[in-house]
C-alpha cells in the first residue's frame, strides 16, 4: 500500500492499541474495536463480539495473561495494507512480544480487517495466522 496517510492513520491505531495492551487497559483496547467485532485466536477459538462491555472483558483477560507470561510491551513488523473497498483495509502485520529485558517473548502473524465508522478505523475482525 503506497497511500502515506493512510498508512499513517493504520499505525496511529495500531500504535494506540500496542500502547493500550502494554498498560494492561481493556478499555483502551476495546475502544480500537467496532461492536460488533470478531476475533480468531492462535488456538483457532472464535469470539464474537457484540457490545463494547465484551470486548472490555475479554481484552483485559488477554492483556493481564500476556502480562502475567511476562510480556511487557510489543512491536510490529512487515505491516501490509491492501484497500478492499472505501472504507475498510485488510492490515497483515507481525506482532513481536516483549520483556522488560528487551528480549522477544513470542512472535506471531495476525491480519486485521479495518472499517471506518465513526470518523476513525476501528478493528472489525481479527485473525492469528494459525
Amino acid at each position: 500500500m503506497s497511500d502515506p496517510a493512510l498508512t499513517s492513520e493504520i499505525n496511529k491505531l495500531l500504535n494506540e492499541y500496542t500502547k493500550a495492551f502494554a498498560m494492561v487497559d481493556g478499555v483502551a483496547i476495546a475502544r480500537c474495536y467496532h461492536a460488533p467485532s470478531i476475533t480468531m485466536r492462535g488456538d483457532a477459538s472464535v469470539h464474537v463480539f457484540q457490545t463494547r462491555q465484551e470486548l472490555e472483558a475479554f481484552f483485559q483477560a488477554v492483556a493481564q495473561r500476556y502480562h502475567d507470561d511476562g510480556g511487557q510491551n510489543a512491536g510490529f513488523s512487515g505491516l501490509t495494507l491492501q484497500p478492499i473497498g472505501s472504507k475498510s483495509v485488510l492490515a497483515t502485520l507481525e506482532w513481536h512480544q516483549i520483556r522488560a529485558d528487551g528480549s522477544v517473548l513470542r512472535s506471531w502473524w495476525q491480519s486485521y480487517n479495518l472499517i471506518y465508522a465513526d470518523a476513525r478505523w476501528q478493528i472489525f475482525a481479527s485473525t492469528f495466522h494459525i
